[in-house]
Protein backbone atom coordinates (compact mmCIF):
# COMPACT_ATOMS: atom_id res chain seq x y z
CA UNK A 1 0.00 0.00 0.00
CA UNK A 2 1.10 3.33 -0.40
CA UNK A 3 1.44 6.15 2.21
CA UNK A 4 -1.29 8.21 0.76
CA UNK A 5 -3.78 5.69 0.56
CA UNK A 6 -2.70 4.70 4.25
CA UNK A 7 -2.95 7.65 5.52
CA UNK A 8 -6.37 8.49 3.50
CA UNK A 9 -7.54 5.00 5.34
CA UNK A 10 -6.69 6.48 8.64
CA UNK A 11 -8.68 9.49 8.15
CA UNK A 12 -11.51 7.36 7.12
CA UNK A 13 -11.06 5.43 10.13
CA UNK A 14 -11.32 8.43 12.23
CA UNK A 15 -14.75 9.95 10.85
CA UNK A 16 -16.22 6.56 11.06
CA UNK A 17 -15.16 5.44 14.75
CA UNK A 18 -13.76 1.77 13.65
CA UNK A 19 -12.37 -0.40 15.83
CA UNK A 20 -9.13 0.93 18.37
CA UNK A 21 -6.86 -2.13 17.06
CA UNK A 22 -7.82 -1.64 13.06
CA UNK A 23 -6.90 2.04 13.60
CA UNK A 24 -3.61 1.08 15.75
CA UNK A 25 -2.76 -1.06 12.74
CA UNK A 26 -2.96 1.87 10.47
CA UNK A 27 -0.73 3.59 12.22
CA UNK A 28 1.77 0.79 12.62
CA UNK A 29 1.96 0.51 8.41
CA UNK A 30 2.12 4.25 8.22
CA UNK A 31 4.62 4.57 10.45
CA UNK A 32 6.88 1.88 8.64
CA UNK A 33 6.25 2.75 5.75
CA UNK A 34 7.27 6.60 6.65
CA UNK A 35 10.27 4.75 7.99
CA UNK A 36 11.12 3.26 4.53
CA UNK A 37 10.92 6.23 2.78
CA UNK A 38 12.98 8.11 4.92
CA UNK A 39 15.62 4.89 4.02
CA UNK A 40 14.88 5.86 0.65
CA UNK A 41 15.38 9.74 0.73
CA UNK A 42 18.83 8.83 2.52
CA UNK A 43 19.82 6.67 -0.19
CA UNK A 44 19.34 9.15 -2.75
CA UNK A 45 21.04 11.87 -0.47
CA UNK A 46 24.52 9.13 -1.07
CA UNK A 47 23.71 8.77 -4.43
CA UNK A 48 23.73 12.86 -5.43
CA UNK A 49 27.03 13.07 -3.00
CA UNK A 50 28.55 9.91 -5.00
CA UNK A 51 28.01 12.30 -7.92
CA UNK A 52 28.98 15.21 -6.81
CA UNK A 53 32.03 13.51 -6.13
CA UNK A 54 32.34 11.87 -9.43
CA UNK A 55 31.52 15.89 -10.94
CA UNK A 56 34.89 17.18 -8.75
CA UNK A 57 36.72 14.41 -9.89
CA UNK A 58 36.48 13.97 -13.33
CA UNK A 59 36.52 17.97 -13.40
CA UNK A 60 39.89 17.96 -12.28
CA UNK A 61 41.04 15.29 -15.01
CA UNK A 62 39.49 17.05 -17.74
CA UNK A 63 41.80 20.14 -16.16
CA UNK A 64 45.22 18.09 -15.95
CA UNK A 65 44.50 17.18 -19.07
CA UNK A 66 43.84 20.50 -21.04
CA UNK A 67 47.01 21.35 -19.08
CA UNK A 68 49.09 18.97 -20.56
CA UNK A 69 47.69 19.62 -23.48
CA UNK A 70 48.53 22.94 -23.63
CA UNK A 71 52.32 22.45 -22.28
CA UNK A 72 52.48 20.15 -25.14
CA UNK A 73 51.59 22.80 -27.63
CA UNK A 74 53.57 25.54 -26.29
CA UNK A 75 56.75 22.83 -25.56
CA UNK A 76 56.14 21.97 -29.26
CA UNK A 77 55.89 25.19 -30.89
CA UNK A 78 59.46 26.36 -29.14
CA UNK A 79 61.19 23.45 -30.28
CA UNK A 80 59.90 24.12 -34.21
CA UNK A 81 60.82 27.73 -33.82
CA UNK A 82 64.32 27.09 -32.50
CA UNK A 83 64.67 23.36 -34.89
CA UNK A 84 66.03 21.66 -31.85
CA UNK A 85 66.07 19.00 -34.11
CA UNK A 86 65.05 17.52 -37.04
CA UNK A 87 63.95 14.23 -38.32
CA UNK A 88 64.05 13.07 -42.24
CA UNK A 89 62.67 9.69 -43.34
CA UNK A 90 65.99 9.14 -45.86
CA UNK A 91 69.86 9.64 -44.42
CA UNK A 92 71.50 12.87 -45.89
CA UNK A 93 73.23 12.72 -48.94
CA UNK A 94 77.17 13.45 -46.78
CA UNK A 95 75.95 10.76 -44.44
CA UNK A 96 75.82 8.05 -47.06
CA UNK A 97 79.09 6.00 -47.94
CA UNK A 98 80.20 3.09 -50.21
CA UNK A 99 81.60 -0.24 -49.02
CA UNK A 100 82.98 -2.07 -51.44
CA UNK A 101 81.53 -5.55 -52.13
CA UNK A 102 85.18 -7.39 -51.43
CA UNK A 103 84.56 -5.97 -47.74
CA UNK A 104 81.53 -7.84 -47.39
CA UNK A 105 82.77 -11.73 -48.90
Amino acid sequence: MKLYQITHQIIDAQHQQVDETQLDKLEIDFRQKAVACAGVIKNFDSWVESIDNEIKRLKERKQVTLNKKERLKITCYKRYRKRVFNVSRKVPIGYQFDVPLSRWK
